[in-house]
């Protein structure tokens, strides 16, 4: 214990301390919610049924997950197609106010592009809106889920009605195209 000024500094950098091991505490969960483990190491379903079962949890919301790829994805495409099926849910959990949301995850009949649907029974709202704004930099996750899924080659379509509901479609090539 030292005496600065008049004053014990043993109490201040318990504080200190304290509120640093906290921080460091929430940055750590932060990382590994955006990307966790499970996604390298298992693949893109036991990433998502994971998120659908903290959405599960947290909020009381029924979940689904339909599941029909044979094989995992090129690396670089499971991270985008995860991150957008992330994005897609934490709307869901922040926007909705759904009693239930699906994820579905295919590939097409010619096998060159796998398919990721969320669907949630919420509140919906007027997607042209949304979209201009998220253009306008609101809606920042949602902005940012297009630009990273039209990077790698996808395209997103997304069907919300007010009252009724959001439909987000994410289709990613299967494979990855050659360097140029």
């Amino acid at each position: 214990i030292r005496e600065v000024g008049g004053e014990k500094v043993e109490q201040p950098v318990d504080k200190l301390r304290a509120t640093l091991e906290s921080a460091m505490a929430r940055a750590r969960k932060t990382m590994v919610t955006l990307r966790p483990p499970v996604l390298d190491s298992e693949g893109v379903e036991p990433a998502v049924r994971q998120q659908l079962e903290a959405l599960n949890k947290e909020l009381g919301v029924r979940v689904g997950l339909s599941w029909r790829l044979d094989s995992r994805l090129h690396p670089t495409i499971e991270t985008v197609l995860f991150r957008s099926l992330q994005e897609a849910l934490q709307n869901v959990r922040k926007h909705a106010r759904a009693n239930s949301v699906e994820v579905e995850l295919h590939e097409e009949a010619d096998g060159n592009m796998v398919v990721g649907v969320v669907r949630d029974d919420g509140v919906g709202f007027e997607v042209d809106s949304v979209l201009r704004q998220a253009v306008q930099g609101g809606h920042v996750g949602l902005h940012t889920m297009f630009e990273r899924v039209e990077a790698a080659g996808g395209r997103i379509d997304l069907h919300a009605i007010s009252g009724h509901g959001t439909r987000l479609m994410v289709s990613m090539p299967t494979t990855m195209g050659a360097p140029e």
